[in-house]
């Protein structure tokens, strides 16, 4: 009980503290920046100035938390023992451990309140600027897939392979296995996104679509049912014609969309999955058959093909997607707890930001490893940097609400998960140097 009422207490008084410091005057910045910019913000067409909105709220966010994650408990901690507070403090007295989880929680509470806000402020300032929000979909990714031939034979795809490419006669394709879904889904059915690569085989002539047929399997037909064709949604953004020529029943029309292509609203053909096509256990079987010989097509394993349901609302997932950004300022909060018991307040913040630009910076280095002209001894310094550097882009919120994909509570435990073993790690060394200290 004394351990963790000296625990309750400095996480109380971390958070006056920084209000005292007017910390909080951080959160009024970024606040009065994102209704500042809102009316300003300039793009190619509406939905990617929305786009565009999403971004600058989730990286208001981001840059707050992570500025105040560095500085708070840091700052607090080298303050103590650079005016010999700590001789109050440890008299009563207070483990070292207590007060160390004390400072770390009381800055993640600061910065919980804060992301509430800039939340709130962030949604209003988007309902303010545009007409509807933006319609959030939660994706289940294929459970497994394999490659159809032109003649109807099921060939198995290698589990490391992420993509493959149809190309050759038509009448070849690809074949999604679906777990997880409702055994009782809507009688409108379940959205279905699709979203592929077009390539010509002839560089003078471009070629940006091709026919395709996307059809389920029954889920009483057994393997051998004729497959049911999927319709093609009315809201889709494409699909239904070509030339401004309706095509044939049956067939839709597929664009370009390579990887750069997210937004799940506008770069995916929307079809219907009926409810026939789901059985009991909630699983389906959806094929993609190429109808053309004149372009091959590129088919992504998870990327390519996707059933969306109901994501709730912006705000929701707004706030789902702050917790997953506070999961990695409770890493930071934690290492520079450790700068700064062995180190002045310089030192601390340096290396806090340091692991942090490290920490997202992992994309690059495993870019650079594949590159043929890179040094043994840098390619060693790289694959070690990935095994024990905490990757800060690992779930890409921005990007994720920006293409109106859904943060659900799962991300969210599971980034707590991810960078909490790193906070654990960080807290224990962080007192065993503290120990060491006479106070």
């Amino acid at each position: 009980m004394h351990w963790l009422a000296g625990a309750w207490a400095l996480a109380g008084l971390t958070v006056t503290e920084a209000m005292r410091q007017r910390l909080w005057l951080l959160f009024v910045v970024a606040v009065a920046c994102l209704v500042i910019q809102a009316p300003s913000l300039q793009a190619v067409d509406r939905g990617a100035q929305l786009k565009l909105a999403v971004v600058a709220i989730t990286g208001a966010i981001s840059f707050v938390i992570t500025l105040l994650a560095v500085l708070v408990a840091a700052t607090a901690l080298r303050r103590d023992l650079d005016s010999r507070t700590g001789f109050l403090l440890f008299a009563k007295p207070l483990a070292r451990s207590a007060y160390l989880c004390g400072r770390w929680a009381g800055v993640q509470a600061g910065l919980l309140i804060g992301i509430l806000c800039l939340c709130v402020v962030g949604t209003l300032t988007m309902v303010w600027q545009f007409p509807t929000m933006p319609e959030m979909r939660r994706v289940i990714n294929p459970a497994g897939w394999e490659q159809l031939s032109a003649f109807g034979q099921a060939i198995p795809i290698d589990e490391a392979k992420e993509r493959v490419q149809l190309s050759g006669a038509p009448g070849n394709g690809v074949r999604w296995r679906f777990t997880g879904l409702p055994a009782h889904p809507p009688s409108t059915g379940i959205e279905v996104l699709l979203r592929v690569g077009v390539h010509g085989f002839d560089p003078q002539a471009s070629v940006e679509e091709a026919l395709v047929q996307v059809s389920a399997l029954p889920a009483a037909g057994g393997p051998d049912a004729a497959p049911q064709v999927l319709a093609i949604d009315a809201q889709s953004p494409y699909g239904r014609t070509r030339a401004d020529q309706p095509v044939s029943a049956g067939q839709a029309v597929v664009r370009d969309r390579d990887e750069s292509r997210t937004d799940l609203s506008t770069d995916y053909l929307r079809l219907r999955l009926p409810a026939s096509c789901i059985d009991a256990s909630g699983a389906a079987t959806i094929q993609l058959i190429r109808l053309e010989s004149r372009s091959a097509l590129t088919i992504g394993r998870s990327s390519s093909l996707k059933i969306a349901g109901a994501g709730g609302s912006f705000f929701a997932n707004l706030v789902r997607g702050g917790l997953v950004m506070l999961a990695g300022a409770s890493l930071l909060a934690g290492w520079t707890l450790v700068c700064a018991v062995v180190s002045n307040i310089g030192v601390t913040a340096l290396g806090g930001l340091t692991l942090y630009f490290a920490g997202c910076a992992l994309p690059a280095m495993r870019e650079v490893i594949t590159y043929n002209d890179t040094s043994l001894a840098a390619r060693r310094l790289m694959n070690l940097g990935l095994e024990v550097l905490p990757d800060f882009e690992r779930y890409g919120v921005a990007v994720r609400l920006a293409a109106s994909e859904a943060v659900d509570w799962s991300m969210v435990l599971s980034a707590w998960s991810y960078y909490g073993s790193y906070t654990l790690v960080f807290l224990i060394l962080a007192w065993a140097s503290f120990a060491r200290r006479e106070l």
